[in-house]
């Protein structure tokens, strides 16, 4: 039998910035409640999250679940055994979401609706493609706000992102270059009051080379209204963002 490691959400790296909470509770569809899944060769928790309840946040329920059988380390499930499907996941317990997701996460991870992916590739490098789904912002329009509460509701409401939802930042690859950008933009989107924040491990360079999809075009979302606000009790600082990044990036 063999061994099948997946990505959860239980801490490449501890920010308290990117702890929060989510909506209420979810219940699952009739057919699904209480069941039994048995896993396939290539599944992870968060597929089978996704798949069985809706919702790749509830990766948490199904290990609290199954706790005695997976053990200490949820990191490891076995092709051939067989989990229990909770009825109902509570949504609104702290989620440890890491701040470096790598490409096979976000691949999970985007099939959740309220994941948003946020590319700030320039213009050029973005002639390539784009990750599914995700809304193209440049750098350069993020600097050029310079601070602007004005500024900065015009780029988000007329971009379509959601504050209170997960943003995770893309950029071509992991350069120090591409990285204090990411990190700038992490930043300011956190002084203005988003609260789920990561930045793609890979950037979208590890996406083309994993032979993921790619968009022609970057997703046109709704614009709306939107007065964004400075929060004077931001939980971390632009040292600690531009540190742990750069650490849990000090491997690649």
């Amino acid at each position: 039998m063999s061994v099948k490691r997946v990505m959860t959400f239980l801490g490449v790296l501890s920010v308290s910035a990117v702890v929060g909470t989510l909506s209420t509770t979810h219940a699952t569809d009739a057919g699904s409640c209480s069941e039994r899944y048995k896993i396939q060769r290539g599944d992870t928790l968060l597929e089978i999250a996704h798949d069985q309840l809706g919702t790749v946040f509830a990766v948490q329920d199904i290990i609290n679940a199954n706790r005695a059988h997976i053990g200490r380390n949820p990191d490891l499930i076995f092709a051939g055994d067989t989990l229990t499907i909770p009825c109902e996941v509570a949504l609104d317990r702290p989620l440890d979401w890491t701040v470096v997701p790598d490409v096979e996460t976000l691949n999970a991870l985007i099939h959740d609706d309220r994941v948003q992916v946020l590319d700030i590739r320039s213009h050029r490098d973005a002639r390539s493609g784009f990750i599914p789904g995700s809304v193209h912002v440049p750098f350069e329009v993020w600097r050029s706000a310079d601070g602007s509460v004005a500024s900065l509701s015009d780029i988000v409401g007329l971009s379509g992102l959601r504050l209170d939802q997960p943003i995770i930042i893309a950029n071509t690859k992991p350069t120090e270059s591409a990285l204090n950008q990411s990190a700038e933009v992490y930043r300011v989107l956190e002084m203005i009051g988003a609260e789920h924040l990561a930045v793609l491990r890979d950037g979208y360079r590890g996406w083309v080379t994993a032979n993921l999809p790619v968009a022609a075009s970057a997703e046109l979302k709704d614009p709306y209204d939107i007065q964004v606000r400075f929060v004077p009790d931001m939980r971390s600082n632009t040292v600690d963002i531009f540190q742990g990044v750069a650490l849990a990036l000090s491997d690649i």
